[in-house]
C-alpha cells in the first residue's frame, strides 16, 4: 500500500510517497523536495508513544546514547546531533527507529524524533541546498533489539540488486559471510601494500561474544592485522570457518593470502 502526499511551503514543494508492505514493521518514505528557501531548516518530525530519557544513534563502528531532555546548558546547546544509518527511541520490549540512507542530522526531545532534511544556509555559498533533493528514510518498529535495527538499516542502505549474466555459467559467491554472531563486515578490499585481500569487520551490538565467519574458498593464510594492515597473528581457519571472540564494538582486520581454488566445507576454529 502506498500513499502520495504533496505539500507546498512558500516557493517550495515537497512530494512524499509513504509505502507499507503487508505485515511489514517498516514504513518507507520517499521524498522529492524542490527547495527555494534561504536560512530555513526543514525537518521531518515523529512524535512517538515511547517512554525513554535517551536516544541511541549509530556512529561509525558503534552507537552512542544521548539524553532527550534539556536539563543542563550542555543539553540545551545540543540542538542537533549526528547519526549514521539509524537513530532509535526504545523502552523495554519496544522501540521505534528512524533509518536513513543520506541524511545524518537529527534531534530528539522527549519522545519526539526529528530528522533534518534541508538546511539552506547562505554562508559560505548563498545558493546552498537550492533546487531538487531526493531523500529516502523509514520508520521501523522493533522489540527493543538494536541488533535488529542495525540489520534493518543495512538492508535499507544496501537493497537487493538483480544483475543479469552475460552467459557465463560460473556461480557468483561472497568472499566471506557472517554465519553466526553479531559481527558485520564493513569492507572487503585489496591490501594497500601487497596482494592480500583485506576483510574489515566490527561487533555491532555492543556486547562481547563469538562471531563465526564462513569463507567461500580456502586461503593459504589468514592473519589478524592492525588498522594499518600490519600482520599481528596467524589465524587457524578450518574447513573455511573462523570464529573470532570480539569485545563490544571491536574492529577486526583480517589479511587473506592467496586462495587455493578449493571450495570450503563445514568445520570451525576459534581465534581470540
Amino acid at each position: 500500500m502506498a500513499l502520495l502526499l504533496r505539500w507546498r511551503y512558500e516557493a517550495s514543494t515537497i512530494t512524499q510517497v509513504l509505502a507499507l508492505e503487508a505485515d511489514a514493521r517498516r514504513l518507507d518514505i520517499d521524498c522529492v523536495i524542490d527547495w527555494h528557501e534561504h536560512q530555513t531548516l526543514l525537518k521531518a518530525a515523529f512524535p512517538l508513544a515511547v517512554r525513554t530519557d535517551h536516544s541511541t544513534a549509530e556512529i561509525q563502528f558503534g552507537h552512542v546514547s544521548r539524553p532527550t531532555h534539556r536539563n543542563t546548558s550542555w543539553n540545551q546547546a545540543r540542538f542537533e546531533t549526528s547519526m549514521q544509518h539509524w537513530v532509535d527511541l526504545s523502552e523495554p520490549g519496544f522501540g521505534v527507529a528512524l533509518l536513513n540512507d543520506c541524511k545524518y542530522g537529527y534531534d530528539a526531545q522527549g519522545s519526539t524524533l526529528r530528522l533534518t532534511l534541508v538546511k539552506s544556509p547562505v554562508y559560505p555559498w548563498p545558493e546552498a541546498d537550492q533546487g531538487e533533493h531526493r531523500v529516502r528514510y523509514a520508520v521501523l518498529l522493533h522489540d527493543g533489539d538494536l541488533s535488529a535495527v542495525h540489520e534493518a538499516a543495512e538492508d535499507f542502505n544496501l537493497p537487493l540488486r538483480i544483475l543479469t549474466s552475460s552467459g557465463s555459467s560460473a556461480k557468483p559467491m561472497s568472499v566471506v559471510t557472517v554465519s553466526a554472531g553479531t559481527a558485520t563486515i564493513e569492507a572487503v578490499k585489496r591490501a594497500a601494500d601487497g596482494e592480500a585481500i583485506v576483510v574489515r569487520l566490527w561487533e555491532a551490538a555492543g556486547r562481547r561474544g563469538p562471531s563465526t565467519l564462513q569463507f567461500a574458498t580456502h586461503w593459504q593464510s589468514i592473519q589478524r592485522a592492525d588498522l594499518l594492515e600490519n600482520p599481528i597473528a596467524q589465524c587457524d581457519a578450518r574447513a573455511g570457518r573462523l570464529t573470532l571472540d570480539l569485545a563490544p564494538f571491536e574492529v577486526a582486520t583480517l589479511l587473506l593470502g592467496q586462495p587455493t581454488g578449493e571450495r570450503a566445507s563445514s568445520g570451525s576454529a576459534t581465534q581470540s
